[in-house]
């Protein structure tokens, strides 16, 4: 992007558990790891800026993915004490990802930059 001279967007993918401990969740690596997605979209944002790109994250709750699919059915109590926590009732499906995105890919963002965007249900709020 910078070779080219024409701006661009960058758009990183953390998790709700950046900022929230799952609980009844074995390990701490995935939280770490999301954390880091926060401070690296900030830093990126600061230093490309002068060229015109922007960074932001998008910090998904429980999205209802294949791999979390399989993961309720295996531990269907766990899943099940998360979902009762979402004030909306339910979890996110990954096509309701695709207009934050695509928002964020947009000249409509073009100003924004360093952003958090939380897209969980509202689970964050309580």
């Amino acid at each position: 992007m910078i070779e080219r001279g024409q701006g661009g967007r960058i758009i990183n993918v953390a998790s709700t558990n950046a900022f929230v401990v799952g609980q009844k969740i074995a390990g701490r690596h995935y939280e770490t790891a999301k954390a880091a997605v926060v401070q690296f979209t900030r830093a990126t944002a600061v230093d490309w800026a002068p060229e015109r790109i922007t960074a932001n994250a998008i910090y998904p709750g429980m999205f209802m993915t294949e791999a979390n699919q399989r993961w309720s059915r295996i531990h269907p109590e766990v899943v099940e004490h998360y979902r009762s926590q979402v004030p909306l009732g339910d979890f996110g499906h990954p096509e309701d990802l695709g207009a934050l995105a695509v928002f964020l890919a947009s000249d409509a963002a073009r100003y924004m930059t360093g952003a958090s965007l939380v897209i969980d249900g509202g689970f964050t709020l309580c």
